[in-house]
């Protein structure tokens, strides 16, 4: 057999298991975008249905014999260097869902459609002890599912999940990480909150009716890059992302009409998201080469177009105008320079979503820090408000009034996402490696931004992040993309940088 046969025999099977998977992915949209409240039981079996016929494609021994023939036919020669990289990353992901039984991947499908749903309806209650049994069910499936994969070496039960979201990444690690890098942002934080000349945020909250809200967040997708010909906006109750092909990528945002800010930075966030999907290849749906290298990675393009291009002084020169046309306030209301100074007011605060750069990491380590307390047992479900509200007081000092607004504002735990939050973190130490980067290579960005002109760094992270999909791994990735290792220091001197001249202080927290 040659390899070109192998390889097309492989291929066929992978895409097969893609159409799978996409149409549960669009059935998960619409559950949060337009499904009817009665429509719940039968999404639920569906999803659990498709989930288990994926997972079946998946460990069939024929596809591992395909995947095994080409391997040994691309050891041979006669492969690519893409190809063989492909065939590296799918033998580890076959590998590791050939460990899961198919039951318990058709019970986690269910039981997530379902309570993503009761979520949603506990939230807008403020009704923990409603979602409180789902939850439960949920932890006890994710340690069944740490269990069949098994821990690391070395490791623990988070990392056996982590896996799937940033392979290689393990907790001991990432606690090292936040013991660094917490101290230093709270540092940070004091010094800000401490300042007599605080940005005023007034702007952001000047009444927008939510019909200019949408228009206006629509043209800012638009000239970011997002192609509504090969997707779309709508609405959720948490913004989301779902990305099934390149060609059909749907982002949600959500809107308040006293808070500006809520709906855009939300729906650049998911810009961020929904770019990175468009960027992949086209014709490789199913293969690493159309697929995201990383959680790490699909957050770092997220946080960099939110943080870096949307809260940017140059962004908001070219973002201001259209704001007073969809809203029609007056440049006194709505001018470039109180709107970017809204954007850099530090602000210890409640919700993470909402938070501003200098505490949004403090918000992911206390998740973090709960959902390994959860997964070994220290942490009971009962107990996770109070645990909840008592870290926020103790990291960021605030106090938590209602569950709404503390442990039921996150959709991730409803949805199995159990190992998924540090990779927020990750992703803004990378947006600010690959934003250094692409300054030094492409020049005065700023200018370009002032002026609308976001296709420059587009091309850039097209040709550095996306076009490579998941054939290089997030460290090979940043590496030949920024020339370094992932690390706190493009990060942090990011914030002083932009957040320290705001606050009416120096590079070394002084006044100025």
């Amino acid at each position: 057999m040659t390899f070109d046969t192998a390889w097309a025999r492989l291929v066929a099977r992978l895409r097969e298991i893609h159409l799978l998977d996409a149409s549960s992915d669009l059935l998960a949209w619409d559950r949060e975008v337009g499904m009817p409240e009665q429509g719940l039981a039968q999404r639920a079996d569906a999803q659990a249905l498709l989930a288990r016929l994926s997972h079946e494609r998946s460990i069939d021994p024929a596809l591992d014999d395909d995947l095994t023939a080409s391997e040994e036919i691309a050891r041979a020669g006669g492969a690519t260097e893409v190809q063989r990289a492909s065939l590296r990353e799918l033998r580890r992901r076959i590998d590791r869902k050939r460990k899961l039984p198919s039951a318990l991947v058709a019970e986690c499908a269910f039981v997530e459609a379902n309570a993503q749903s009761h979520w949603a309806a506990a939230r807008a209650a403020n009704d923990f002890p409603a979602f409180r049994p789902w939850l439960e069910r949920l932890v006890g499936l994710a340690r069944a599912k740490a269990a069949a994969f098994g821990t690391p070496a070395g490791g623990e039960t988070w990392d056996a999940l982590a896996e799937d979201f940033e392979p290689g990444v393990r907790a001991r690690e990432l606690r090292a990480l936040f013991a660094d890098l917490v101290p230093r942002q709270t540092a940070l934080v004091r010094r800000c909150v401490a300042s007599p000349r605080r940005p005023d945020d007034s702007a952001r909250r000047v009444p927008v009716p939510i019909a200019a809200q949408e228009a206006f967040v629509n043209e800012v997708a638009r000239a970011l890059g997002f192609d509504f010909a090969r997707g779309r906006l709508d609405r959720s109750s948490h913004p989301f992302t779902s990305g099934t092909h390149a060609n059909d990528v749907r982002i949600t945002t959500r809107f308040h009409e006293c808070d500006l800010f809520d709906a855009l930075y939300s729906t650049i966030h998911e810009v961020g998201h929904g770019l990175y999907e468009q960027g992949l290849s086209v014709t490789a749906a199913g293969l690493p080469a159309g697929q995201a290298a990383s959680l790490g990675i699909h957050e770092s393009q997220s946080r960099l177009w939110e943080n870096h291009v949307g809260r940017s002084a140059a962004f908001w020169e070219w973002c201001a105008p259209r704001l007073r046309r969809h809203a029609g306030t007056s440049e006194r209301v709505h001018s470039a320079a109180a709107l970017a100074h809204a954007a850099w007011r530090v602000e210890p605060s409640l919700i993470r979503v909402d938070a501003d750069e200098a505490t949004y990491d403090l918000h992911v380590a206390i998740r973090f820090a709960i959902e390994q307390e959860l997964l070994d047992g220290s942490l009971s479900v009962a107990d996770l408000p109070g645990r909840w509200n008592a870290l926020y007081k103790e990291v960021l000092g605030v106090l938590v009034p209602d569950d709404r607004s503390g442990c039921l504002q996150d959709v991730h735990w409803s949805a199995g996402l159990f190992g998924y939050f540090p990779t927020y973190t990750l992703g803004n130490l990378a947006a600010a490696q690959w934003m250094a980067s692409a300054r030094a290579e492409l020049g005065d960005l700023d200018a370009a931004f002032a002026a609308g002109e976001f296709g420059p760094l587009l091309s850039w992270l097209r040709r550095r992040v996306h076009s490579p999909g998941a054939t290089l791994t997030p460290r090979e990735l940043l590496i030949a993309g920024t020339g370094r290792e992932l690390g706190t220091e493009a990060f942090l001197e990011h914030l002083q940088a932009q957040l320290l001249p705001a606050h009416g202080l120096d590079r070394d927290g002084r006044r100025e």
